[in-house]
């Protein structure tokens, strides 16, 4: 008769949240508004399309002799039709840079760029010790702040252009010092992943890229446990404060309630995030074709064998880190901790919504029950960078306040056992009820507490109470 009194509560607290039309509205249209806002922050901070004038002072002989010396000894013909020298000291180097030399002095040259008729976007000036030095600075004066892509054109330039000078100039050969300039590069691969001949069994390079894939269904989790949780506190100040819990309580008991209560919001969630889930799956079948990418399994094959070998060897790691991960394992493990952790949690939040009478007064309560959450993100983030196997890891994955966050990071990296992973579930179960526990004594007395200010102390006597 109990188990059937918690499903009418349950039945109810789905029933009116998935009929509102906030629920719906939002269901079907917020992995619409993600991605629009998503399409419009890149949008915006997307660089703008247009040709640089840039003024140049060199008291080096950098700028123009090593550029015309690793252009033309290259025979870069494209290049080197847009090449203007000696005449104009000007040169193009492709239809978006062009840099001119100016015979005066840094600080007339400045007074000039700063002048309102002055048309150069940026002002580089060449020190004389630059020839020298490799680890002294070249300046870059800008009217508009440089984007990423400018900065690093005219830097790797200027270093290219340096650098074939002094080869020149010590009669240094180019081809045996291509052949012995290092750049080596650092694949990792776990000793698991390694055959007897030291050969990887399959690609798993880039663990940081596989950790923050665990970094961001860790979020998820945050978010839901955060938004839902906030839903369960506020549906029971409110059945409080309008004393429709009166009525309720004289037939069904408090821990019925808050059950109830809990896991009708929780269904809700879930029932919110598998729809986005299909829904967003939906919108990449369908506007994928329409992009004319093709993702059949040929193609992708086709794409690893040639296409990646194109690609620059940081994200040639991220794509394979993504490819191969665990992927059974860690959606498993999301839905598990998805759901314990939201328990565990939800009856923290339902506690705090029995023992105040306005949503004000949840201040005092919420730090300690949020601060877990916070610090399992911001210590589970530095330590991906640091010490990703470290004890702070592995504890943070085992503590149930902090294993939805932390334990999804190291089985998305497979730095963890599976004893660890079942050890940290039933510790989480564990907690889930010891909190319930908890929470029930609390919302027992505190549901029916109106006009007084709860202070711990008072809790503790509630906790206490039989």
């Amino acid at each position: 008769m109990s188990n059937k009194k918690t499903g009418l509560i349950i039945k109810r607290e789905y029933l009116t949240r998935v009929k509102k039309k906030s629920f719906i509205l939002m269901t079907i249209f917020a992995p619409f508004l993600f991605a629009g806002f998503f399409a419009l922050i890149i949008f915006l901070a997307m660089p703008k399309d247009k040709d640089y004038k840039i003024l140049v002072v060199d008291d080096t002989t950098i700028m123009y002799e090593g550029i015309e010396t690793i252009l033309l000894d290259e025979k870069k013909d494209i290049v080197k039709a847009n090449l203007a020298l000696p005449e104009g000291k000007k040169v193009k180097l492709d239809e978006k840079y062009q840099f001119t030399e100016t015979t005066v002095d840094y600080s007339s040259a400045l007074k000039e760029f700063k002048k309102e008729e002055s048309d150069y976007d940026y002002l580089v000036y060449l020190p004389s010790n630059l020839i020298d030095m490799a680890t002294n600075k070249a300046n870059l004066i800008y009217k508009e702040a440089p984007n990423s892509k400018t900065e690093t054109k005219i830097n790797t330039l200027i270093n290219g252009a340096r650098e074939a000078l002094i080869m020149e100039k010590e009669e240094v050969d180019k081809e045996k010092y291509n052949r012995i300039k290092t750049k080596v590069g650092l694949a990792t691969y776990q000793s698991t992943n390694l055959d007897e001949n030291g050969d990887p069994i399959v690609d798993k390079a880039g663990f940081k890229t596989a950790a923050y894939v665990g970094f961001a269904f860790s979020i998820l989790i945050l978010m839901f446990i955060l938004t839902f949780g906030m839903q369960v506190m506020r549906g029971v100040i409110e059945e409080k404060t309008n004393r429709i819990i009166e009525v309720i309580i004289s037939s069904v008991k408090p821990f019925q309630i808050m059950m109830g209560k809990i896991v009708g919001v929780g269904l809700v969630g879930l029932t919110q995030f598998i729809f986005w889930i299909i829904l967003t799956l939906i919108l990449v079948i369908v506007f994928i074709p329409m992009l004319g990418i093709n993702v059949s399994p040929e193609a992708v094959s086709e794409m690893s064998a040639t296409d990646m070998s194109a690609m620059n060897t940081g994200a040639n790691d991220s794509i394979a880190a993504i490819f191969n991960l665990p992927w059974v394992s860690l959606i498993g493990s999301f839905l598990i901790y998805f759901i314990g952790g939201y328990l565990l949690y939800s009856s923290l939040y339902a506690a705090i919504g029995a023992a105040v009478d306005s949503e004000t007064d949840t201040q005092q309560f919420m730090i300690p029950v949020m601060l877990p959450l916070m610090l399992g993100i911001y210590v589970t983030q530095i330590s991906v960078m640091t010490n990703p196997e470290g004890a702070a890891m592995f504890w943070l994955s085992i503590i149930p306040l902090t294993s939805p966050i932390a334990m999804l990071v190291r089985i998305a990296m497979e730095s963890v056992e599976l004893w660890e992973v079942l050890l940290s579930i039933f510790i989480l179960i564990l907690s889930f009820i010891g909190t319930t526990w908890l929470g029930a004594k609390i919302y027992k007395t505190g549901i029916l507490m109106y006009g007084k200010k709860v202070t711990y102390k008072e809790l503790f006597k509630w906790i206490r109470y039989k």
